[in-house]
């Protein structure tokens, strides 16, 4: 799936997730230092690793889940029904399935035949079941919090999950 089809899901699960009080949970993945696999092992390797980091992220998510690839090496998951506990536990199986798979790589002159790559992920979650009626609430908002947290899991060393927690109790703060 691609990012307008995300944006589209993001909408609809908003308004659901509104509709029935369940949270919904944004979480960006972004693939660590790729620039290098694409430098090392070339660009038809780098399409080769992106797909293979797709089916692993598919791998542990439930049918209903939303997963597209957002733009570059980054994907977005919408986790529907899902608190930031949930959240944050199915990020850190994802990211621990992809420090452990092994990539395989057509023969070479060094003779290395696999490598692996790491992710790091940022968790944002809407619970409206705290502020029902909160209409500032839209998808941008929880993306923008989901975002600033996969940046912190970057600037904290990558290779980690962080989440923010219910984006409605923090930005009641500021609104």
């Amino acid at each position: 799936n691609n990012r307008r089809f995300f944006d589209q899901r993001l909408s609809e699960e908003v308004a659901a997730a509104r509709r029935n009080l369940r949270p919904l949970s944004s979480m960006p993945l972004d693939r660590d230092h790729f620039k290098r696999v694409n430098d090392t092992y070339g660009h038809q390797m780098g399409d080769q690793v992106l797909r293979e980091i797709a089916a692993v992220i598919r791998a542990q998510l439930r049918s209903g889940d939303v997963l597209s690839r957002y733009g570059g090496e980054e994907f977005s998951v919408l986790l529907s029904q899902t608190g930031a506990d949930g959240a944050l536990e199915i990020a850190e199986r994802i990211r621990r399935s992809i420090e452990e798979h092994r990539f395989a790589l057509p023969h070479n002159e060094q003779g290395e035949t696999q490598f692996s790559v790491t992710i790091s992920i940022g968790i944002a979650t809407f619970n409206p079941e705290h502020d029902p009626h909160s209409i500032k609430m839209n998808g941008d908002v929880l993306l923008g919090y989901s975002d600033r947290a996969l940046y912190d899991a970057k600037a904290r060393g990558r290779n980690r999950v962080v989440g923010v927690g219910d984006v409605v109790q923090m930005a009641q703060e500021v609104w």
